[in-house]
């Protein structure tokens, strides 16, 4: 018996969820400093379900990577910096603790750092909207104003597995089944790093 070519004689096996890879642009107007949490990851992307309430549109995400860039005022320096959480209490995952950090002086370039989770550590793992107003810290940000911050995610919309989640973060002023993205740390402050192209409330 010959064997079945895959595509022609059966259809291939395909995933009915949406899933890929995304970098989003954020610009700070406000000096950064503090802790990324896992729900400022969920409630990234929501779409409203009124004017005071939304639901979290991504079921599944990653954090790939994160690249900052911030200049210096003139004559002065400043210093860009992010830090890996050392230990989740609740799961005793750990990463390294390490940080990467960039300093210039004086407004002639920008400073630079790329980060990227350590390989299997709490950081580095997929986090379901359905894990509620999870406030575990997985980075620590100091960048200064007008700074910008690309974001890279890996996410999974998924095939009605679970029942929709809502947003853990206040929602005013949104209009029903509009799409939007908050600032990127959102539990710092929720104007602190505001998405380039995107609808933000």
């Amino acid at each position: 018996m010959s064997k079945m070519r895959k595509g022609k004689d059966q259809p291939p096996q395909i995933s009915p969820a949406f899933h890929g890879t995304k970098t989003l642009r954020f610009y700070s107007a406000s000096t950064a400093s503090g802790a990324i949490t896992v729900k400022d990851l969920l409630d990234l992307i929501f779409v409203a379900s009124s004017a005071t309430a939304g639901y979290r549109l991504l079921d599944s995400i990653r954090l790939r990577k994160i690249e900052i860039w911030a200049s210096a005022p003139a004559a002065g320096t400043t210093v860009v910096s992010v830090e890996e959480s050392v230990v989740n209490t609740s799961s005793l995952i750990s990463g390294r603790s390490f940080a990467v950090t960039d300093m210039v002086v004086g407004s002639a370039r920008s400073a630079h750092v790329v980060y990227k989770p350590t390989r299997g550590s709490y950081t580095d793992m997929w986090f379901s909207a359905g894990l509620g107003a999870l406030s575990t810290s997985l980075i620590n940000i100091i960048a200064p104003a007008s700074s910008v911050l690309d974001l890279t995610l890996d996410y999974v919309i998924a095939d009605g597995l679970q029942a929709p989640t809502s947003v853990s973060r206040g929602v005013a002023g949104a209009v029903t089944g509009q799409v939007y993205c908050s600032a990127f740390g959102y539990s710092i402050s929720p104007t602190l790093w505001v998405p380039v192209g995107l609808a933000n409330i």
